[in-house]
């Protein structure tokens, strides 16, 4: 078993705070939470946004579904 490399740390020299919750549970705030969550925060992006471009195809095939034929380009602006 590997030793963890940021308990061996002093205070003065961390960039993180070990933040302790209501459960003694401790937690690491800081500078280095910020990079590990950038590949999650990616993933997500990366999601969200061909997410919302693959809606707007279907949301254009749908207004003249429930909106009607007539008056297409309209209904499409209006909605």
């Amino acid at each position: 078993m590997t030793a963890d490399p940021l308990a061996t740390r002093t205070a003065e020299s961390t960039s993180y705070r070990e933040i302790t919750d209501s459960r003694g549970r401790v937690h690491r705030v800081g500078e280095s939470d910020r990079h590990r969550n950038e590949p999650l925060a990616l993933g997500f992006a990366f999601l969200s946004g061909f997410g919302g471009g693959a809606f707007h195809p279907l949301f254009a095939a749908l207004v003249p579904e429930y909106l009607g034929e007539n008056n297409n380009a309209s209904n499409y602006g209006m909605v």
